[in-house]
């Protein structure tokens, strides 16, 4: 699993499998796609491949005249089929399988055991800042290899949402920014203090949508860890903007965006 700033070698589409309230299905041009389902719908191995084999039986000819086989793809999951965990800044990790070890232990400090079954991941995306750990099942990487083998593709990147909005920077940013994801059976948050990562939550949705998203945002005001972060910058995926500035009314950041989890750049 390879960072989204990654470049291939080859040619490469990108497919979002997203679980939201109603299901859609669209080509964005000839290199990106998003396929949505509804909330719940692909939380198994075999639910996610279907997903992406639908998807890529759709491509539009434009996008298989500009790439071939054997090209490449990236997927891009909800959140909820993998796991995460922030990682502090400790200089003497700089060797990947010393850091995916320390990332293992932290997993299993909160009692998510990812040692068998799990290819996880995690970098140092710039000095003295923490990062985020993920792991993906075996039976999801799996599955998507079969189906993309199955269309003449090369699997290249599996990212979940909340690893793509934390590893898609290309540059340094120095903006104290709340990043949040909000799918159909979970909403995430990042939260960065002068372009470093500082927190990272999760909350399952039960109930509405909007109740788990005021959890969030509670939870992030009363941590320790975002108390003294004054937002300037918020960036969106799934979430109304709208009501979210009713949400954060006495820290409203000065710059409020939505982004596209298809168009990477933006998350710069």
């Amino acid at each position: 699993m390879l960072p989204s700033w990654l470049n291939s070698l080859r040619p490469s589409i990108s497919a979002a499998l997203i679980d939201k309230p109603s299901a859609e299905q669209r080509w964005l041009g000839k290199s990106t796609a998003a396929w949505a389902v509804p909330s719940g719908s692909m939380s198994t191995p075999d639910a996610l491949a279907t997903s992406l084999d639908q998807l890529l039986s759709s491509r539009p000819k434009t996008s298989k005249k500009w790439l071939p086989a054997p090209g490449g793809i990236a997927v891009i999951l909800p959140d909820s089929v993998a796991r995460f965990e922030l990682l502090q800044w400790t200089a003497s990790l700089m060797i990947p399988d010393e850091l995916r070890q320390f990332a293992i232990e932290r997993f299993e400090m909160v009692n998510q055991s990812v040692r068998e079954g799990w290819a996880v991941h995690a970098e140092w995306t710039r000095k003295d800042a923490n990062t985020l750990a993920y792991a993906v099942p075996h039976g999801v990487l799996d599955a998507l290899h079969g189906i993309v083998q199955k269309h003449g593709l090369v699997l290249d990147r599996v990212l979940p949402l909340s690893a793509l909005a934390h590893y898609g920077q290309l540059g340094l940013m120095n903006h104290n920014e709340l990043r949040i994801m909000q799918g159909g059976s979970s909403t995430c948050a990042l939260l960065y203090a002068n372009g470093k990562l500082v927190n990272y939550l999760m909350e399952t949705v039960r109930g509405s949508a909007s109740d788990s998203l005021k959890r969030l945002i509670s939870r992030l005001q009363m941590s320790e860890l975002s108390s003294s972060v004054k937002l300037d910058r918020l960036s969106l995926v799934g979430t109304d903007p709208i009501h979210l500035k009713e949400i954060l009314d006495a820290n409203k950041p000065t710059k409020i965006r939505v982004v596209n989890p298809m168009r990477w750049g933006q998350w710069q």
